[in-house]
């Protein structure tokens, strides 16, 4: 399935961002519990123990919503996913913001001191777990710092002013720092877009027809193989169905390459729509088709009746007409069958065979079906 590019990059911020968060975690459960510690004779007890359980609460649900999402990721979209991230991230700012405010202690230079060195390591933090999404990281930091200036300012002191000065020129450098790390891996994101977009057109052209986009010769052959060796474990069938376009060359010189080329593209999408689900329909080049059934029960003559049908009914499904370039265009097609491993459990024998059929049912009147039998 395509992807854009914008779809794939939030895919890959959304993954590494999911990726931070263990450690983004274990950061704000670590300082958070220092900052029970070390401000318990400092500030308030009981607001401080009202911030921690509240801190706690907010990491519980980061926790779970990482658990949901490891467990169950594929039954919501991304969007939503982000939503909860972004949720998470945006309280856990709020309550450290919290503390820069509320728990500011006024009288112990010391507990100002480390409060300050825990909002700076928190904030310092953010560049590179939050950066995948740069908006996070700047609401985040903001969150973060900005109550913590605020709270400066309120002491009305010339070295409290200095201070809160420093806080906000923090801030800044931490926000440029964060918009640097996201471009750099929003540049690395890009890159490796492209590089899977180049090795998604290389396979590609290497195992897919570029003009009707069905499996070229060389999947065939890789998709034979497998089918049988499964019919050899199985002890099951399968069959080789060689269809050539009648007279198409007829269309092709006539009316044009271009008017040829969408009666192929056409055909293809009859084939296409007309296979079992587990069968495979190819493109060999010009106007020739194989298509390949497989896991068929039975014994000979009932496969060979089946796959008469089948064959009849891919016929009578080309014979509908093709209204292709202001043109009304009837085409019928004649098909050879070969049986696996009734007739060979070589690929290149079978396709050898089939084709050997399918010009018998030219000889015979075309528009038809040929079983081939070795005489």
């Amino acid at each position: 399935m395509n992807i854009s590019k914008e779809d794939y990059i939030f895919t890959e911020q959304l993954k590494l961002f999911i990726s931070s968060m263990p450690m983004s975690l274990l950061a704000n459960v670590i300082n958070s519990i220092m900052l029970l510690t070390f401000l318990w004779d400092g500030v308030d007890q009981h607001l401080l123990i009202i911030w921690f359980f509240t801190i706690s609460i907010v990491s519980l649900y980061r926790i779970i919503i990482l658990i949901l999402y490891k467990k169950t990721r594929l039954s919501k979209n991304e969007k939503v996913w982000y939503n909860h991230m972004l949720i998470g991230a945006v309280m856990a700012g709020v309550c450290w913001g919290a503390a820069g405010y509320l728990l500011f202690p006024v009288n112990g230079e010391i507990y100002q001191a480390l409060l300050a060195f825990i909002i700076a390591g928190m904030s310092a933090g953010s560049v590179v777990i939050l950066a995948s999404f740069i908006e996070v990281a700047i609401i985040y930091s903001a969150l973060l710092c900005v109550p913590f200036t605020i709270r400066l300012l309120l002491l009305d002191t010339t070295q409290s002013a200095q201070m809160a000065f420093m806080v906000f020129l923090f801030l800044i450098i931490i926000i440029s720092s964060a918009r640097r790390t996201h471009q750099t891996m929003r540049y690395g994101m890009e890159m490796k877009y492209q590089y899977h977009k180049a090795e998604k057109k290389v396979a590609q052209l290497i195992y897919f027809d570029e003009l009707t986009k069905l499996p070229n010769r060389r999947m065939l052959n890789d998709r034979l193989e497998q089918s049988i060796s499964r019919s050899a474990r199985l002890h099951s069938k399968g069959a080789i169905l060689f269809l050539d376009l009648d007279n198409f060359k007829i269309i092709n010189d006539t009316l044009g390459h271009s008017t040829g080329d969408r009666l192929l593209v056409a055909v293809a999408n009859t084939l296409s729509n007309h296979l079992r689900k587990e069968d495979l329909v190819a493109r060999l080049g010009g106007d020739e088709f194989i298509i390949l059934m497989d896991g068929l029960k039975g014994d000979t003559d009932t496969i060979k009746a089946i796959i008469t049908r089948k064959a009849e009914a891919f016929i009578n499904a080309i014979n509908e007409p093709y209204n292709i370039d202001e043109h009304q265009l009837e085409v019928t097609a004649s098909i050879g069958v070969s049986l696996f491993p009734d007739d060979s459990d070589d690929p290149e024998e079978l396709l050898k065979y089939a084709d050997i059929a399918m010009y018998q049912s030219k000889d015979n009147g075309k528009n038809q079906v040929h079983i081939y039998h070795q005489s």
